[in-house]
């Protein structure tokens, strides 16, 4: 349960990111040429485009034709960072030796 909510906070994290840096420079690329409210949409549509073709589509069709070595890259990754804290930092439980008294 604990690699699905690694997973899922860096999906939310590459998300939001995706759209702070995307949508503002399709929007000036496409500002030149045509109205700012169409160029609002026009960004829209093409990170839409480009998340659902190369973020969806794509990886889906090489995790189908490779499913094995796929499934095996990330989980190094993601067992290695899955106990990290909100900061990024190890918490304290994980820090602390073992209880040996018993």
């Amino acid at each position: 349960m604990r690699l699905i909510g690694t997973v899922q906070v860096g999906i939310s994290a590459l998300g939001v990111g995706r759209g702070a840096l995307g949508e503002p420079t399709f929007r000036r690329l496409f500002a030149r040429l045509v109205a700012s409210a169409v160029s609002i949409g026009l960004a829209l549509v093409v990170m839409t485009y480009l998340y659902v073709v190369l973020g969806e589509l794509m990886p889906k069709a090489i995790a189908l034709d490779r499913a094995e070595t796929v499934a095996e890259a990330p989980r190094a990754r993601c067992q290695g960072t899955s106990h990290l804290d909100a900061r990024g930092t190890l918490p304290r439980s994980a820090t602390r030796p073992p209880d040996r008294t018993t």
